[in-house]
C-alpha cells in the first residue's frame, strides 16, 4: 500500500519561515511545497506557470502538475498535485506501481534541464533519504530501493522543492516543532506505528510536537519521509514563535485531508531579518568619533595635599 498522499500535512498553521529566514509548525510533507508556491508569488521569486514545466524538465512528458486554490478551515491555500496518468518516458513506464533506484533517480535529476543549483538541491534530499533508507534496512546507498519516495510523484515533489529553494536565497531557517502522528499507518512493508522507521530515523534532532487533541483521528501521518529530508536539508533552528524582521511574503499549502476544525495547512514564510550593524558596518553619522575611559573610586579620610601624590 501506498502512503495517502496530504495525510501527512495536518497541523497549526506555523511551519518553515523561509528566505533570509524560515520555520514551520505541524506536519511536513513533499506535497506542502503548495505553500512553497504561494509564498513564491507573493514574494515574486517564482510562478505558477514555472512550477508546471518541472515535469517536461524531468522527462516526465505526461506528468503534470495541478494547481488548486483551496480552503481549509476556511483559510484560502495552494493545493498541488501531480498527475501521473499515462505517464511513460525514455526513462520507462514509471506508473505508481514502478519504484525507482536511487540511481536511476540520480541519473533523471543529472539529466534534467535544471540549473545546477536545483540539481544540487535535489540530489541532496535524495541522499538524505537514501541514507536513511540504508539505515533501516542494514544496507548501503548504492543497494537502496526506494518504495513510496521512489515513485515519480515524490521525484518531481522533491525536485519542485530543490527548484523554488533555488530561487530563494535564504541565510537561515526555523521551524516550529514537528507533529509526527499517531496510531498506525500502511506502507509496503506493512502496517507500521506512526512514525515508521524511516521517519523516525530522519526526525531525529528535531524538536517534536504533540499531535493536538483536535485531531480526533486515531490513525494519521503528518509528516512522511520526503517532508522530513526537506526539512533535514535546510538545518532548521527550532523555536517557538516568527523571529523579528521585515515580512517578505508568506503563503499556505494544503494537504488532501480535511479535519475537522484543525487546518490541515503547512505555512512558509519569507522575512528579512533586522541587520545588526556593528564595525564597518555601522552608520556612518557625520560626528566626531573616540573613546573615553573614566575610573573612579570612593576615597575617605584623606587629605588632598596626599591624595595629589596618588594622582602622580
Amino acid at each position: 500500500h501506498q502512503r495517502v498522499r496530504g495525510q501527512q500535512h495536518a497541523g497549526q498553521v506555523e511551519q518553515p519561515v523561509i528566505g533570509r529566514e524560515q520555520r514551520h509548525a505541524r506536519g511536513v510533507s513533499a506535497e506542502g511545497v503548495g505553500e512553497r508556491c504561494d509564498v513564491g508569488n507573493d514574494a515574486g521569486l517564482v510562478t505558477e506557470e514555472e512550477i508546471k514545466t518541472i515535469p517536461q524538465k524531468l522527462d516526465f512528458p505526461k506528468a503534470r502538475i495541478i494547481v488548486n486554490k483551496v480552503k481549509k478551515a476556511h483559510i484560502a491555500s495552494t493545493h498541488l498535485e501531480v498527475d501521473l496518468s499515462d505517464l511513460k518516458s525514455k526513462h520507462g513506464d514509471h506508473s505508481h506501481s514502478h519504484h525507482l533506484t536511487y540511481g536511476e533517480i540520480e541519473n533523471i535529476i543529472h539529466e534534467a534541464d535544471l540549473s545546477s543549483k536545483t540539481k544540487t538541491i535535489s540530489k541532496s534530499i535524495y541522499k538524505i533519504l537514501a541514507e536513511c533508507e540504508a539505515k533501516v534496512h542494514d544496507s548501503t546507498v548504492d543497494h537502496v530501493h526506494f518504495h513510496e519516495v521512489g515513485n515519480p510523484d515524490s521525484l518531481i515533489d522533491v525536485v519542485l522543492a530543490g527548484y523554488i529553494l533555488s530561487k530563494i536565497h535564504y541565510d537561515r531557517v526555523y521551524s516550529t516543532p514537528v507533529k509526527l502522528g499517531k496510531g498506525t499507518v500502511k506502507i509496503q512493508h506493512g502496517t507500521y506505528p506512526v512514525p515508521p522507521p524511516a521517519s523516525a530515523i530522519l526526525a531525529e534532532g528535531f524538536q517534536i510536537a504533540e499531535v493536538p487533541d483536535a485531531m480526533k483521528e486515531e490513525n494519521i501521518e503528518l509528516s512522511t519521509p520526503t517532508g522530513l529530508a526537506i526539512l533535514k536539508y535546510l538545518e532548521p533552528e527550532f523555536r517557538d514563535g516568527w523571529p523579528g524582521g521585515k515580512l517578505l511574503g508568506h503563503g499556505y499549502g494544503a494537504g488532501s485531508m480535511n479535519l475537522d476544525g484543525y487546518p490541515n495547512l503547512f505555512r512558509i514564510a519569507l522575512l528579512e531579518a533586522k541587520s545588526e550593524r556593528t564595525g564597518s558596518e555601522a552608520v556612518n553619522l557625520p560626528y566626531l568619533k573616540g573613546e573615553v575611559m573614566e575610573i573612579s573610586c570612593n576615597i575617605d579620610d584623606q587629605t588632598a595635599e596626599k591624595t595629589g601624590w596618588c594622582m602622580e
